[in-house]
């Protein structure tokens, strides 16, 4: 089932939560935290296999997984200077 923008998922167990800010043909779940990798509140991450970006909305001790892998985080991309 492919994602939609603006769906929200939560997981129960840890009580992470994350936004889709954009869709793909993946299907998002979330895993136990790997060496101490959880899901921290306002950090995005992407699917390298579809695209699927989620936004982190509640942290928690979880990893979200897409197209069966791990989900990495994006890099913030610096901003230009205001000279």
């Amino acid at each position: 089932m492919a994602n939609t923008m603006g769906q929200r998922l939560s997981d129960e167990r840890s009580g992470a939560g994350v936004l889709v800010t954009r869709a793909g043909e993946g299907t998002l779940s979330f895993g136990p935290a790997q060496d101490g990798a959880a899901l921290v509140l306002g950090r995005r991450f992407s699917c390298a296999t579809c695209g699927t970006t989620v936004l982190c909305t509640k942290a928690g001790e979880a990893t979200t997984v897409c197209c069966g892998a791990v989900m990495q985080q994006v890099e913030a991309k610096p901003l230009p200077s205001s000279d």
